[in-house]
């Protein structure tokens, strides 16, 4: 198993934080499924005021095989749809790959 971690910053409006908690203490049936047949192994989600940062684990070679077919899975679909309509369209997405581990 090839393990990869990564970091993903973004910026949601900040009248949207609270809906995107509420969201996330709700998250559709399956979704953390299809995340798992995908190689995503861990995911957490941080927030400070509206700056939020994803942290994901993944098996990196069934993460790159499945990646294309998980963007078009209807209901990560929906769901990367309504995230998208929280975040802050002027900020830019930041991804950070992890070079050094304890």
């Amino acid at each position: 198993m090839n393990i990869r971690r990564f970091l993903i910053q973004r910026e949601l409006k900040p009248e949207s934080v609270g809906e995107y908690i509420l969201y996330h203490q709700n998250v559709p049936p399956g979704l953390m499924d299809i995340y798992r047949q995908a190689g995503v192994l861990d995911l957490s989600c941080f927030i400070s005021r509206n700056h939020l940062v994803v942290y994901l684990e993944v098996d990196d070679d069934v993460y790159k095989f499945k990646s294309a077919e998980l963007a078009e899975n209807p209901v990560d679909k929906n769901w990367q749809a309504l995230m998208t309509t929280l975040n802050d369209p002027q900020a830019e997405i930041l991804t950070y790959d992890e070079v050094f581990r304890m």
